[in-house]
Protein backbone atom coordinates (compact mmCIF):
# COMPACT_ATOMS: atom_id res chain seq x y z
CA UNK A 1 0.00 0.00 0.00
CA UNK A 2 1.04 3.44 -0.74
CA UNK A 3 0.86 6.69 0.80
CA UNK A 4 -1.67 8.14 -1.51
CA UNK A 5 -4.14 5.21 -0.86
CA UNK A 6 -4.49 6.84 3.14
CA UNK A 7 -4.78 9.82 1.79
CA UNK A 8 -7.47 9.05 -0.43
CA UNK A 9 -9.31 7.42 2.69
CA UNK A 10 -8.43 9.99 5.14
CA UNK A 11 -8.27 13.01 3.00
CA UNK A 12 -5.42 16.11 2.00
CA UNK A 13 -7.06 18.52 4.21
CA UNK A 14 -3.65 19.87 6.16
CA UNK A 15 -3.79 22.63 8.97
CA UNK A 16 -0.81 24.63 8.96
CA UNK A 17 0.00 28.21 10.38
CA UNK A 18 2.91 30.76 9.35
CA UNK A 19 6.12 31.04 10.66
CA UNK A 20 5.58 35.14 12.27
CA UNK A 21 2.17 33.59 14.07
CA UNK A 22 2.80 32.84 18.34
CA UNK A 23 2.99 29.60 19.80
CA UNK A 24 -0.38 30.02 22.00
CA UNK A 25 -1.95 30.37 18.16
CA UNK A 26 -0.16 27.57 17.49
CA UNK A 27 -1.62 25.59 20.38
CA UNK A 28 -4.87 26.94 19.72
CA UNK A 29 -5.05 25.65 16.65
CA UNK A 30 -3.99 22.19 17.03
CA UNK A 31 -6.33 21.77 20.33
CA UNK A 32 -8.85 22.97 18.04
CA UNK A 33 -8.42 20.55 15.57
CA UNK A 34 -7.31 17.77 17.97
CA UNK A 35 -4.47 17.27 16.39
CA UNK A 36 -0.81 16.78 17.05
CA UNK A 37 1.00 18.96 14.35
CA UNK A 38 1.08 21.83 12.05
CA UNK A 39 2.77 21.87 9.24
CA UNK A 40 4.74 26.03 8.84
CA UNK A 41 4.14 27.16 5.57
CA UNK A 42 6.38 30.49 4.30
CA UNK A 43 5.75 32.10 0.57
CA UNK A 44 3.36 29.13 -0.25
CA UNK A 45 5.69 26.08 0.19
CA UNK A 46 6.79 23.87 3.59
CA UNK A 47 9.05 25.58 6.19
CA UNK A 48 9.08 23.59 8.70
CA UNK A 49 6.65 21.38 11.28
CA UNK A 50 5.53 22.29 14.94
CA UNK A 51 4.38 19.28 16.86
CA UNK A 52 3.10 19.22 20.31
CA UNK A 53 6.86 18.10 21.51
CA UNK A 54 8.45 21.11 19.92
CA UNK A 55 5.68 23.07 22.28
CA UNK A 56 6.43 20.90 25.28
CA UNK A 57 9.96 21.92 25.04
CA UNK A 58 9.23 25.96 24.81
CA UNK A 59 6.88 25.41 28.25
CA UNK A 60 9.43 23.24 29.92
CA UNK A 61 12.00 26.14 29.98
CA UNK A 62 9.25 28.73 29.78
CA UNK A 63 5.51 28.44 30.03
CA UNK A 64 4.51 32.29 29.79
CA UNK A 65 6.47 33.08 26.51
CA UNK A 66 3.95 31.26 24.10
CA UNK A 67 2.33 33.95 23.64
CA UNK A 68 5.06 36.35 23.07
CA UNK A 69 7.11 32.73 20.98
CA UNK A 70 7.04 32.88 17.25
CA UNK A 71 6.11 29.35 15.47
CA UNK A 72 9.34 29.91 13.56
CA UNK A 73 11.53 30.47 16.74
CA UNK A 74 10.29 26.74 17.78
CA UNK A 75 9.27 24.57 14.66
CA UNK A 76 11.56 21.92 13.46
CA UNK A 77 13.23 23.36 10.18
CA UNK A 78 14.60 19.84 9.19
CA UNK A 79 11.85 18.78 7.66
CA UNK A 80 11.43 14.98 6.55
CA UNK A 81 9.23 14.86 3.40
CA UNK A 82 6.86 11.60 2.39
CA UNK A 83 5.73 11.10 -1.36
CA UNK A 84 2.42 10.42 -2.36
CA UNK A 85 3.65 7.16 -3.75
CA UNK A 86 6.20 6.39 -1.16
CA UNK A 87 4.99 2.53 0.31
CA UNK A 88 3.78 2.04 3.82
CA UNK A 89 6.33 -0.21 5.33
CA UNK A 90 8.88 1.79 4.01
CA UNK A 91 7.56 5.27 5.58
CA UNK A 92 7.10 3.88 9.16
CA UNK A 93 10.65 2.64 8.99
CA UNK A 94 11.54 6.50 8.49
CA UNK A 95 9.27 7.80 10.57
CA UNK A 96 10.59 5.41 13.86
CA UNK A 97 14.55 5.98 12.88
CA UNK A 98 13.98 9.66 12.98
CA UNK A 99 11.60 9.49 16.21
CA UNK A 100 8.66 11.81 14.75
CA UNK A 101 4.84 11.00 14.22
CA UNK A 102 3.66 13.33 11.42
CA UNK A 103 5.20 12.94 7.82
CA UNK A 104 3.76 16.14 5.32
CA UNK A 105 3.48 13.88 2.08
CA UNK A 106 4.23 15.91 -1.11
CA UNK A 107 2.78 15.04 -5.14
CA UNK A 108 5.19 16.65 -7.17
CA UNK A 109 5.44 20.55 -6.13
CA UNK A 110 2.06 20.28 -4.09
CA UNK A 111 1.07 19.24 -1.17
CA UNK A 112 -0.78 16.13 -0.94
CA UNK A 113 -1.40 15.66 2.85
CA UNK A 114 -0.06 14.93 6.08
CA UNK A 115 0.00 11.10 7.18
CA UNK A 116 0.64 10.11 11.08
CA UNK A 117 2.01 7.60 12.82
CA UNK A 118 -1.63 6.08 13.62
CA UNK A 119 -2.60 6.66 10.26
CA UNK A 120 -0.01 4.37 8.89
CA UNK A 121 -0.65 1.46 11.61
CA UNK A 122 -4.62 1.90 10.74
CA UNK A 123 -3.85 0.67 7.34
CA UNK A 124 -1.26 -2.03 8.07
CA UNK A 125 -4.27 -3.48 10.49
CA UNK A 126 -7.14 -3.20 7.84
CA UNK A 127 -4.55 -4.77 5.25
CA UNK A 128 -3.53 -7.47 6.57
CA UNK A 129 -7.24 -7.89 8.65
CA UNK A 130 -8.17 -8.86 4.87
CA UNK A 131 -5.48 -11.00 4.22
CA UNK A 132 -6.33 -13.07 7.20
CA UNK A 133 -9.83 -13.14 6.15
CA UNK A 134 -8.87 -14.09 2.60
CA UNK A 135 -6.67 -16.93 3.70
CA UNK A 136 -9.60 -18.38 6.05
CA UNK A 137 -11.54 -18.51 3.29
CA UNK A 138 -8.85 -20.23 1.47
CA UNK A 139 -8.36 -22.85 4.12
CA UNK A 140 -11.89 -23.45 4.79
CA UNK A 141 -12.36 -23.76 0.76
CA UNK A 142 -15.05 -20.75 0.68
CA UNK A 143 -14.74 -18.89 -2.31
CA UNK A 144 -16.64 -15.52 -2.43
Amino acid sequence: MRLYNILREKGGRVLDIAPEKSVKEAIDTLVEHNIGALLVISSGKPAGIISERDILRLCSRDPQSVHTTTVREVMTQDLIIGKADDEVEETMAVLTEAHIRHLPVMDGENIAGMISIGDLVKSQMQERTVTILHLRDYIAGNTR
